[in-house]
């Protein structure tokens, strides 16, 4: 048995993933009979997109109280202890456990959306943060934003939920893949919640983005080029209704508070990480070829694992292995194929190499080790 397997059902319930969920509702897909950007959509003016959603928390979190009482964050860095893993070479068995100016004070409805909350855009290749825009009292936000020269861009949009004290009592974040290249994709749908969340943090897992960061503070300033890469190739169509599916999941609604829940998260994220890291070496047949050829593997695996993500989750049972499932599913024939697409696109000798492994830290965020 691989020792990765998880020993008891990821879910739990008509529709309850017991590793955690991924929701982004409703991000822009690529639609059938779109006019083309001219060539002069170079310029900024015609790059520019416009992103709108929401933010929402799961409803259970908002039991606590308000969110202006609520304690800080005491989860920091999760990711060196699940990141393990993620990897492919054998590790040990392990059970996955229920784990300037005065800003306007934050809060949230009983259904968990967010008012006055700052939604920040940001660029992981530099680390900038490009946009900035808080949610109106119904909890909805929008901004416009430009995606890079190619037209072609990577963002990561997060929230940091604040107490009165202006402490960090939370953070949910978003994988945003920009592509503008025709008229009908410069409208992007993006809610960020638990689901989308544990997206951000397979992105991270997958380029091993993750060193540099404490969950206090964000992602601001962080910088990737392959997360950049990887994000930007991301189908947001599939992600947002795969999102659906894994927002219900038991960990999410069920974790008392962010530090369960992120932990939960990282747990679940890394899970699936190491399934897409499978499913790319077996897509090539052995060992991959460059740093390009491993980020469009990955982004390749990930879009169709998503949409078997959201096939199965609607016909799941309390036996399901979800992540497991779906990558069962996999047409590996047509990832090389998509992959062989993808990296066309990329310049060579582009994506930096990965950086060196992390040391494992041991940890109670949602792995017991036997």
């Amino acid at each position: 048995m691989d020792p990765r397997r998880v020993s008891k059902p990821l879910f739990a319930g008509a529709l309850a993933l017991s590793l955690s969920g991924c929701g982004l509702y409703a991000l822009g897909g690529f639609f059938g009979g779109a006019t083309p950007l001219s060539t002069s959509g170079s310029e900024p003016a015609l790059r520019a997109f416009t992103l709108s959603g929401t933010v929402r928390v799961p409803e259970n979190l908002t039991a606590q109280g308000d969110l202006a009482t609520l304690p800080p964050l005491s989860i920091s860095k999760p990711f060196e202890t699940v990141a393990m893993i993620a990897e492919l070479d054998p590790r040990a068995p392990y059970r996955l456990l229920s784990v300037g100016p005065q800003e306007p004070e934050m809060s949230w409805t009983p259904d968990g959306l967010l008012r006055n909350g700052l939604v920040m855009l940001i660029d992981p290749s530099t680390g900038l943060t490009v946009l900035s825009v808080r949610t109106d009292a119904q909890g909805r936000y929008q901004g416009r934003a430009v995606a890079p020269a190619a037209g072609k861009g990577g963002f990561i949009l997060q929230t940091l939920f604040k107490n009165a004290r202006g402490e960090t009592v939370g953070i949910l974040a978003a994988p945003v893949g920009a592509q503008v290249l025709t008229t009908e994709t410069k409208q992007k749908g993006v809610d960020v919640t638990a689901g989308s969340t544990l997206l951000t943090f397979s992105s991270l897992l997958m380029s091993e983005s993750f060193n540099d960061i404490t969950l206090s503070e964000g992602f601001a300033g962080i910088k990737s080029v392959r997360l950049s890469r990887l994000i930007r190739e991301l189908d947001n169509d599939e992600t947002g209704k795969a999102s659906q599916v894994l927002d219900r999941g038991v960990p999410v609604i069920e974790a008392p508070n962010f530090d369960v829940l992120l932990g939960n998260l990282a747990t679940s994220s890394a899970v699936l990480t190491y399934e897409v890291k499978k499913a790319s070496q077996q897509a090539a047949g052995g060992a991959i070829a460059s740093n390009e050829a491993e980020v469009s593997l990955h982004a390749a695996v990930m879009n169709q694992l998503l949409s078997h993500l959201f096939r199965i989750g609607q016909q799941a049972s309390a036996s399901s292995n979800l992540f497991q499932d779906a990558a069962s599913a996999l047409d590996l024939d047509a990832i090389k194929k998509k992959a062989d697409e993808i990296l066309k696109a990329i310049p060579p000798d582009s994506v930096p190499p990965l950086p060196p492994a992390p040391t494992p830290t041991p940890g109670n965020i949602g792995i017991e080790f036997q």
